[in-house]
């Protein structure tokens, strides 16, 4: 009995020694972690106040503040609802505004060709060799473009291109326009002949200022209408033609049913003299007309302005087909036979001087 009473003692006292006594990582865990009243206490002390989620911080709707001074800035390009319902459409439509600053000609035009087509602008002028006058640039997605091209200071009326040549875009590009420009439709779409003797195509747009006079340039450079006579191709070949002049140039402007491709020289012929430098030569339109720019010799009272045309060695290959290698099929009244037996069509014109 004695000894049950013993065994009963010292399990209480190994029982009560476990209660009072902790570990120490029991101990290190409990200063790891400090009651909330201890941590605002902290805070408060370091000037830093507690968020609305309990972490130190400012409140969840400030924003940072504004640093330095406001940037005007241009949004390049256009939104991609800004594309015309037309974009890449094979029938071209392209406009363009021109005015003058700081000396450049800037061009603002508008489009339904595909982004990134390439458009060019050139200034040239009769009897000028016309370098640094143009600019390139990519059409933006809603098919816009802008050029800038120094501006001649030339005394006579120039003349100035814009350009999409389906021969000078990327391949996806050529893809779509065609690599030649075949698959281009339109009234500003012209052909010409590439150094290779093939026919491609490419669209224009043209225009006319004279740099002096023209004060301030405000020029449109919009679509042509052509209008092709009903016999338009014959070998029965017409022209009509109107003059007029200024102080430097003669201008002729003409209508005629010659094929394009086919080209027309005009000169000023003067009784007795013999005559260097006034002279002037363009391929047709499509419709068959054309313009030309002829130096004008103001100190001579007595002229005449001469119009020809005729297949040259280096014709293309439809106008040698339509009016014979040296003209032999051409007919009608305006018919002129060179001694070789060759043939050319021949205008003189009187030239009213008024002095």
């Amino acid at each position: 009995m004695k000894r049950f009473a013993l065994l009963l003692v010292l399990s209480l006292m190994i029982a009560g020694c476990n209660q009072a006594e902790e570990t120490p990582k029991q101990v290190e865990n409990q200063a790891a972690q400090p009651d909330a009243a201890g941590k605002e206490a902290d805070l408060a002390a370091t000037g830093i106040q507690p968020s609305a989620s309990g972490s130190p911080g400012s409140s969840p709707s400030s924003a940072p503040e504004q640093q330095g001074e406001a940037v005007s800035f241009q949004v390049v390009g256009s939104p991609e609802n800004s594309v015309r319902p037309d974009q890449g459409n094979l029938q071209v439509s392209m406009q363009a505004t021109v005015e003058e600053k700081d000396g450049y000609l800037v061009v603002k035009g508008t489009s339904n060709l595909l982004s990134g087509a390439k458009v060019s602008g050139n200034v040239d002028a009769e009897g000028y060799a016309m370098f640094g006058y143009s600019d390139t640039a990519e059409v933006d997605p809603d098919g816009s473009f802008q050029l800038f091209i120094k501006k001649p200071n030339l005394n006579q009326q120039v003349e100035l291109t814009v350009t999409f040549n389906p021969k000078m875009q990327i391949p996806e590009l050529q893809q779509h326009y065609g690599e030649n420009g075949d698959k281009l439709q339109g009234d500003a779409v012209y052909q010409y002949q590439d150094d290779d003797k093939s026919i491609k195509k490419k669209v224009e747009l043209k225009g006319y200022f004279h740099p002096r006079k023209d004060h301030p340039l405000k020029l449109a450079l919009e679509m042509p209408k052509w209008e092709k006579p009903a016999d338009y191709g014959s070998p029965e070949v017409w022209i009509k033609p109107e003059l007029r002049k200024d102080e430097r140039l003669i201008y002729v402007h003409a209508t005629s049913n010659l094929l394009e491709g086919s080209q027309v020289t005009g000169g000023v012929e003067i009784p007795g003299y013999v005559t260097f430098g006034y002279s002037a030569t363009k391929y047709v339109n499509p419709d068959g007309s054309f313009d030309l720019s002829i130096p004008y010799p103001k100190d001579s009272k007595n002229m005449y302005v001469e119009l020809v045309f005729k297949p040259r060695e280096d014709a293309w290959q439809t106008v040698k087909e339509n009016y014979g290698e040296k003209g032999e099929k051409l007919a009608g009244k305006w018919v002129k036979t060179d001694s070789d037996g060759s043939k050319q069509i021949y205008l003189k014109l009187k030239l009213d001087t008024g002095e």
